[in-house]
């Protein structure tokens, strides 16, 4: 059995380097240490040698991925909506995250169809407006019930023929 203090001791040096260089909106120094310590013992309770990897370069990996997959998440709490509803330059942070919170799903739709024109699908524009919400793409394919690589695709052909976009 993996004693988890004694390897968090052992390997306390490279969370604190990788504190220099990393940043996650939302959470303080403190916050983000703790991040990578767990990360520590769940990496080594799932390291096998068997691809040959050292578990210092699986340690890194798990860990880099880790503040990859925090920043990601920070970014969608960050943007939970169209920043068009957020109209007065003189707001307060606190009164533009309230705006943001209360946003109109349909009032994106109608962003995308000004921005877009309106001969995209019904998926295409569920796509869009799920994506804008923050949903991953796992998420979005079973929201609409078809594959949003299929749906992404069928956007970026559209835009790259030059119609009305």
């Amino acid at each position: 059995m993996i004693d988890d203090n004694a390897l968090i001791e052992k390997w306390e040096p490279k969370v604190q380097r990788l504190l220099r260089t990393s940043y996650v909106a939302g959470l303080d120094r403190d916050d983000l240490a703790q991040e990578l310590r767990i990360a520590i013992v769940k990496a080594a309770r799932g390291y096998k040698n068997e691809k040959g990897a050292g578990f210092h370069t699986f340690l890194h990996t798990v860990m880099t991925n880790h503040i990859r997959t925090l920043i990601t998440k920070a970014q969608r709490q960050l943007h939970p909506g169209s920043l068009d509803i957020v109209s007065d330059e003189n707001m307060q942070p606190e009164e533009i995250m309230k705006a943001l919170e209360v946003f109109d799903p349909a009032m994106i739709d109608l962003e995308i169809e000004e921005a877009l024109g309106s001969d995209l699908t019904t998926a295409e524009k569920d796509y869009l407006v799920l994506r804008i919400e923050g949903m991953t793409m796992d998420e979005i394919t079973d929201d609409i019930g078809e594959s949003s690589y299929t749906v992404r695709n069928s956007l970026r052909k559209k835009m790259s023929l030059g119609e009305q976009y």
